[in-house]
């Protein structure tokens, strides 16, 4: 969204904006406030994003808005700043967020991850191509054959881009959902936002050739890059089936109906696992994890025996038992821990601070991405021995209670 608000904008010349002066400049205010909503949005949610759409917005000033559009830029930039303001002022935890961000970008290493940017870029490469070619069959001019300014071409690369930096980033996989993006900006122009002719003393570009081959050749382009928007395909197809699939009863679920997640509901899975000698290790499924989230609340609760008051640390992933037991959050505690791009054991949290406060650790034998849970104890393993012992057991958990817990009546 904010890659179309950025690349098709008033100073295109399109239809629609015809008006008057005052509408013209209240459009383009109008534009930078949402694409600033939409960095917010980016912003809160992932760094790489925001990054992203930084840069779309950095390179549409340089393409399809100029520089002269610079109330677009000023809108987007004012509502960034003043809601990242206001938020910091009244909770103080933006600063957090940001230190947190320091330190995963330090415990990362290589962000480029060139092994894996050369497979994305040998997938990304081919479907570049076709919005170049949608793009100049889009914008080429016959009457000015030498032309070769293509704004919209240019912005559709920059989106390119951005697709390919993001996907760098996130966990591998070979797709790009901002591909057909960038294809529709391309090809605006074929879908009826064609510039109008020269006017008066107005200067605008001359329209674009039409005819049969060049619609036809729009069409095949088009119909190429939906190659490249099968992941997102997939993505509406996953969440369409949510709707309709079968929900998940039983124990391991049940728990759920204790917690403020009352209304959760899980899918069930269509056929059984195959048997297994040994439940693994490393869980992959959502409604195996339940289970096991599940077995560690009811570790929890009777030791806990209604007071919401304790802190709770969990070596998962994400800590799921502060929301699931209406508990406070572990302060200094990451909000993901991910070994080797979040923590190492180098570069994490200083352990004073983080078990200062904490009443009970949580150490699962069972979980997904096991492998952060096993450096998180080598990393706390001194704390752990020093400041904690062993208080009960499960099948999956250990929970651990301080030494002195007698002081706050909760041993």
């Amino acid at each position: 969204m904010l890659a179309l608000v950025a690349a098709l904008p008033a100073t295109t010349r399109l239809p629609a904006e015809a008006g008057t002066a005052t509408s013209r400049v209240w459009r383009r205010w109008r534009d930078g406030i949402a694409a600033g909503i939409l960095l917010t949005v980016l912003f809160f949610t992932k760094m790489t994003y925001f990054a992203a759409g930084l840069g779309l917005v950095a390179a549409a000033m340089l393409t399809t808005r100029r520089p002269a559009d610079w109330r677009f830029a000023a809108g987007a930039v004012l509502v960034l700043a003043l809601v990242v303001t206001m938020l910091e002022a009244t909770t103080g935890l933006v600063h957090f967020y940001l230190a947190d961000l320091r330190m995963a970008a330090a415990a990362s290493g290589n962000p480029l991850r060139p092994k894996f940017a050369l497979e994305l870029a040998s997938f990304t490469i081919p479907c570049a191509a076709v919005v170049v070619v949608l793009g100049i069959l889009d914008e080429w001019n016959p009457q000015r054959p030498w032309a070769v300014w293509l704004p919209r071409t240019l912005m559709a690369l920059a989106i390119v881009g951005a697709g390919l930096l993001i996907g760098i980033q996130n966990h591998p996989a070979l797709e790009s959902p901002l591909l057909p993006i960038a294809a529709l900006v391309a090809g605006a122009g074929a879908l009826g936002h064609r510039p109008p002719r020269r006017t008066g003393s107005i200067d605008t570009d001359p329209p674009a050739a039409a005819g049969s081959p060049r619609k036809a050749a729009l069409a095949a382009a088009m119909g190429a890059l939906t190659l490249a928007a099968l992941s997102v395909i997939q993505d509406a197809g996953a969440l369409a089936w949510t709707v309709v699939a079968p929900r998940a009863t039983g124990p391991q679920v049940s728990w759920l109906a204790r917690t403020p997640l009352a209304d959760m509901a899980m899918g069930q899975p269509l056929s059984a696992p195959p048997p297994e000698d040994a439940p693994p290790v490393d869980i992959s499924t959502g409604l195996d994890l339940a289970a096991v989230i599940g077995e560690g609340i009811g570790l929890l609760e009777p030791r806990l025996a209604g007071r919401r008051d304790a802190i709770v640390l969990s070596f998962t992933f994400s800590n799921p038992f502060p929301v699931l037991l209406g508990l406070p959050a572990v302060p200094h505690e990451l909000a993901w821990w991910d070994e080797g791009r979040s923590f190492t054991a180098a570069i994490k949290p200083d352990a004073g601070a983080l078990f200062a406060a904490v009443d009970y650790v949580m150490v699962p034998s069972r979980y997904n991405n096991i492998v952060s849970t096993q450096a998180m104890q080598a990393a706390y393993a001194a704390t752990l021995a020093r400041d904690f012992k062993p208080m009960d057991r499960s099948a999956t958990w250990t929970l651990y209670a301080r030494r002195d817990c007698g002081r706050r009546g909760l041993c």
